[in-house]
């Protein structure tokens, strides 16, 4: 009896020194972490070139990368947070990336998926003739080069009910569209349903505007609508039409 007191007291004890003391540490609480990605690098028909020299820059502090030969790039260390990364490269329109980092170092950090970007259009808008037909818009576009099966141009229409529309400014885009018939006048038909899915209605004034655009055009998403950097700039007139 007095034997088995003595092993319950010891059992006791056990238990109590194991309550006391965890024996172990708090876990650290990570605040920062890398952001990596990768991007693709191609030329205004989207065909490929060099991957490296892109500057990234995290918009709001000194924090710069560049892209290395196989179009990767690395910030080390970043504070959690919510940033945005301005991807630059001469002969590249900027592109603009929303990112969230709230990946430490024991997951690897925050890691983009690979961006595909474009150089610069080199197409210029020769002419550009509107027609109404019916709720819809009938637009003759004249391009210089002209495009073709090998050696395709591309053209974007950005969309507005202010006069101000362009390809920073607007509240919709068709494109880019691709002309590869060999002709130098090719016809992109913009049909009612598509003006009324950027909130146009009848009796509403329509302004708009082309420009030559790139295969991979860049497109980020602003206060102000739909960007996209890689048009080749002045682009046509401002035209408008009231919707039927």
């Amino acid at each position: 009896m007095k034997k088995l007191s003595s092993l319950l007291l010891l059992a006791i004890l056990l238990i109590s020194s194991c309550g006391s003391d965890d024996g172990g540490t708090d876990p650290v609480v990570e605040t920062s972490g890398p952001i990596s990605g990768s991007v693709n690098l191609f030329d205004s028909r989207g065909l490929a070139v060099q991957y490296d020299q892109m500057t990234v820059s995290i918009v709001g502090t000194e924090l710069t990368a560049q892209t290395n030969a196989q179009g990767a790039f690395n910030f080390p260390s970043v504070p959690f947070g919510d940033y945005v990364l301005a991807f630059s490269k001469d002969n590249f329109g900027t592109h603009m990336r929303e990112v969230e980092h709230n990946k430490g170092f024991s997951q690897n950090g925050t890691n983009l998926i690979t961006i595909s970007l474009g150089q610069i259009s080199q197409t210029d808008i020769y002419e550009t003739i509107p027609q109404k037909d019916g709720g819809n818009i009938n637009l003759r576009v004249v391009t210089t080069p002209v495009g073709t099966a090998t050696s395709p141009v591309y053209v974007s229409v950005f969309f507005s009910s202010e006069i101000s529309v362009s390809n920073s400014e607007n509240q919709g885009v068709i494109g880019p569209v691709r002309f590869f018939s060999g002709n130098s006048a090719n016809t992109i038909t913009i049909t009612a349903s598509q003006l009324s899915e950027m909130g146009f209605n009848s009796g509403d004034n329509v302004y708009f505007k082309v420009y030559g655009d790139s295969f991979h055009t860049n497109e980020y998403e602003s206060d102000n609508g739909t960007v996209h950097p890689n048009v080749k700039t002045p682009g046509s007139g401002i035209m408008s039409v009231v919707l039927p």
